[in-house]
């Protein structure tokens, strides 16, 4: 994992190469009418070094959702590089090994990414056109961050939230229903 010290951020580089991904959804047994739902990705580092000689397409961007981190989008980056794009993994704010206490839907994590994609540059790690794939909060995250940065050129944004007060009280009714139970709209 590479570490941009002024963002605090931990961000990880698959290059474009042949790594055989399998991807499949497994489900379980249903359970108050709720079914456990598995990704399995099986997949190996390409014959030899694992360098690459490919020129990438473009680079990729590949955003995490809340209390994700950028491990858990592995498959997502692997499917890109194996169609020949450099794909970056990002921690943002306050997620996996990156710092930060608090998170701000974006008006800070924008910012964060901006320094990442610099990094990327000094680097020499940005080739082609730059992209974003994110999940929820990564998907909003990303669409900031493309208001923000003329460098970005295009977006896949899966379930984004179109704004946070609305975004954060869905989300903690439906996963910690206990903790928030008689909350009202104005206490999120």
């Amino acid at each position: 994992a590479l570490y941009v010290p002024e963002a605090g951020k931990f961000y990880a580089v698959i290059e474009p190469g042949d790594y055989q991904l399998a991807h499949s959804i497994k489900t379980g047994t249903p359970k108050n009418r709720k079914a456990p739902v598995w990704p399995q990705s099986d997949w190996k580092l390409p014959d030899g070094s694992g360098a690459t000689t490919v020129q990438p397409k473009g680079t990729v961007l590949v955003l995490h959702g809340y209390g994700d981190a950028k491990e858990n989008m592995i498959h997502w980056a692997l499917y890109l590089a194996q169609r020949g794009y450099r794909a970056v993994l990002v921690d943002l704010r306050g997620h996996g090994r990156s710092t930060g206490d608090w998170i701000g839907y974006g008006a800070f994590e924008a910012a964060d990414l901006r320094q990442v994609i610099d990094d990327l540059e000094r680097r020499g790690l940005l080739a082609g056109r730059l992209g974003v794939v994110g999940l929820s909060y990564g998907a909003s995250v990303g669409l900031q961050l493309a208001g923000r940065d003329e460098r970005v050129a295009a977006v896949v944004a899966l379930e984004p939230f179109s704004e946070p007060q609305t975004a954060i009280a869905e989300f903690a009714r439906g996963v910690v229903p206990q903790l928030v139970r008689g909350w009202t709209q104005a206490d999120f």
